[in-house]
């Protein structure tokens, strides 16, 4: 396990490639976007079973209680032996896109005006 400052695209995801998979022990996220990256590189994830990770891990994952260091444990271990399927993992990432967030947004806002 290695801990890194902060580092540029390009070298995110060439780690996330070769590494076994992502261990993201976050106490408050947003949204989970870590998750994201990884299974866009055919990764699994081992991430809190808090906010909103499970949702946005949809279940490819291990969800693990980030409070616990020994669920933290069992998880990380599991994340070694885990059969998963990588191409599964980046047809659910390719989902996630700025341009398709974009549209769905402007739906929404579209459909509140024409309901008020």
């Amino acid at each position: 396990i290695l801990y890194l400052p902060f580092q540029d695209e390009l070298t995110i995801k060439t780690l996330v490639f070769y590494s076994k998979g992502l261990i993201f022990p976050s106490l408050y996220e947003g949204f989970g976007l870590p998750i994201i990256e990884a299974y866009s590189q055919g990764k699994p994830a081992a991430y809190s079973n808090i906010t909103s990770l499970p949702e946005v891990a949809n279940g490819y994952g291990i969800g693990f209680d980030p409070l616990d260091i020994k669920d933290m444990q069992r998880a990380i271990l599991s994340l070694n032996s885990l059969k998963y399927d990588s191409y599964r993992l980046q047809e659910y990432a390719s989902d996630f896109k700025y341009s398709s967030a974009a549209e769905k947004y402007d739906l929404l806002i579209e459909s509140f005006r024409t309901s008020q």
